[in-house]
């Protein structure tokens, strides 16, 4: 169930629907005080506390799945589930980093003045000491 507030969704929602984490409550991946766990240690950022719980999906996908195998077959479901996860992840924070971008353009930038040392009108002699 999607809570909307004044017609916009809810962040927790947002991230859920990034995750995608989108079953009945019974179900979900992450309880709404973990959502929004992940929302304070990001910043209130959607898309770095995506990643973020991606890459706890990840790291439990990693310590759930074992290699498995028998006399004639080798399976190893570490590597392809954790893999596309982090993969997302970063994904998410690169997103994360556009979506800043977009919002304050400027503080991408630093001026930097020259050294106000001695001036002189241009195209004249050095005064020699």
């Amino acid at each position: 169930m999607r809570v909307r507030y004044n017609g916009i969704m809810a962040a927790k929602d947002d991230v859920r629907l990034l995750i995608p984490d989108l079953a009945p409550a019974p179900n979900q991946i992450f309880t709404d005080a973990q959502v929004e766990q992940f929302l304070t240690l990001s910043d209130q950022k959607v898309f770095l506390a995506a990643a973020r719980a991606l890459e706890v999906v990840a790291a439990d996908e990693a310590l759930v799945y074992k290699i498995v195998r028998t006399d004639d077959l080798s399976i190893n479901g570490v590597t392809g589930a954790v893999q596309v996860l982090l993969e997302r992840a970063k994904g998410l924070r690169d997103d994360q980093v556009k979506a800043d971008i977009e919002k304050a353009p400027e503080e991408g930038f630093v001026l930097v003045f020259p050294d106000q040392g001695p001036r002189r009108p241009e195209a004249t002699v050095w005064p020699c000491w």
